[in-house]
């Protein structure tokens, strides 16, 4: 069947001949083979741009990753930063603290030092009645070869009976030591935890253990009873330092030889152990139940100084009230007016020589017209005029000794 247009395809036809009359055959097969190289090399350009395509694609999220990554490693970075600050602000926590815990240990360690060998406690004991507390060799050094407080040749410090029953005092406050010193338990268990509490750990109990021994640690030094008399009692037990304890161990300190309670010397007292053989005012001696009476009450309350003696006086002079001078001299006056100068027994005895009474009148002897005994206007013997008078008020004669010693 032939085409509508014969020229066209006639012309094609007559091409297409023409070309393969024209072409060899070894040019045909090579434009072939050029063909399908060129098919091949679309095919792979296709492949490698699907390929880039993807390698694109991979690089943009390797770069997002990447990004994901910077960003990452700013917020480790700062979480760093935050654990390196935490880091030093724990460190110099730690350091205070462990600065603050030194300093107390070693304020543990200043309060529980030996005075003797200024080292910490080396198995502890407590002296009794001060109770200082020193190291146990530290003690038995002392006990040795301290001075003792009582008089002693120079052969007896080396004597071991001596020694043992020599009087021995405390190393820090040189107070007598009235028995054995004992064991501090407490200290002991302080100082075992301290050791154990330092940096460089370790135990302290080779440092500071009491010697638990059967062997007496003051053999030599302290006898097993306080006192002879002690030791014969028969309350006493196994234990020596059970039971009672005896009379002689604690002396009466008060009986000092030369020298009364009160204070003042026995050659003053000339023996009378009130500290007043005669009564002051009146000169007479007094009695002996007198004497015990005060005694007694000395030894009873004591002897009162001077400010107990004031504070008495103005209690009892608030309380009672105690008249003035010009009180007395009213009194006197007053007296004077209402009776007159009269004479009592006591003056009359006194006068003696008087023989008999004569009235104000005549103007004799008693009269205080003409000055007589009792005249105020001479200076009698009752007269304030007087300055001087028995119980002048003027002077301070009998009646105000007097009035001091109902006090006193």
């Amino acid at each position: 069947m032939r085409s509508g247009n014969p020229h066209v395809s006639r012309s094609g036809l007559d091409t297409g001949s023409a070309h393969a009359s024209s072409s060899s055959p070894s040019e045909v097969s090579e434009f072939g083979r050029m063909r399908i190289e060129i098919e091949i090399l679309k095919n792979a350009l296709s492949e490698e741009k699907k390929n880039n395509t993807k390698q694109a694609k991979k690089i943009e999220d390797l770069e997002a990753e990447i990004v994901i990554g910077k960003a990452k490693i700013v917020v480790l970075n700062a979480k760093i930063l935050t654990m390196d600050e935490r880091e030093v602000q724990l460190r110099h926590l730690y350091e205070s603290e462990h600065t603050s815990n030194e300093e107390l240990m070693n304020e543990f360690e200043t309060l529980l030092t030996c005075n003797i060998c200024m080292e910490v406690f080396n198995n502890p004991f407590s002296l009794s009645p001060c109770g200082h507390t020193f190291c146990l060799r530290d003690l038995q050094e002392w006990f040795r070869k301290a001075p003792s407080m009582e008089y002693a040749m120079d052969d007896d410090i080396y004597d071991p009976e001596y020694i043992m029953n020599c009087q021995k005092s405390c190393p820090t406050c040189r107070a007598i030591v009235i028995g054995r010193p004992l064991p501090v338990y407490s200290v002991k268990d302080i100082i075992n935890a301290l050791q154990k509490a330092k940096p460089n750990g370790g135990s302290a109990a080779d440092h500071s253990t009491i010697s638990s021994c059967s062997k007496d640690p003051w053999e030599g030094l302290f006898p097993l009873t306080v006192s002879s008399s002690w030791s014969s009692s028969p309350n006493t037990s196994e234990d020596p330092w059970e039971g009672p304890l005896p009379d002689d161990l604690f002396p009466n300190y008060d009986e000092v030889e030369g020298e009364s309670e009160s204070g003042f010397a026995d050659e003053e007292t000339d023996g009378n152990p009130a500290g007043l053989a005669y009564e002051e005012g009146y000169g007479s001696a007094m009695d002996e139940e007198e004497c015990n009476s005060l005694a007694y009450h000395e030894d009873t309350h004591g002897i009162p100084s001077d400010e107990e003696k004031e504070e008495w006086y103005n209690h009892f002079k608030e309380m009672y009230g105690i008249p003035s001078d010009e009180e007395k001299e009213e009194w006197y006056n007053h007296f004077e007016e209402m009776y007159g100068n009269l004479v009592d027994e006591e003056e009359d005895d006194c006068i003696g020589d008087e023989e008999e009474y004569e009235s104000p009148a005549d103007g004799d002897d008693n009269s205080p017209a003409e000055g007589g005994y009792d005249s105020p206007a001479d200076g009698g013997y009752d007269s304030p005029a007087d300055n001087g008078g028995y119980d002048s008020p003027a002077d301070g004669g009998y009646a105000e000794e007097q009035e001091d010693d109902m006090f006193w």
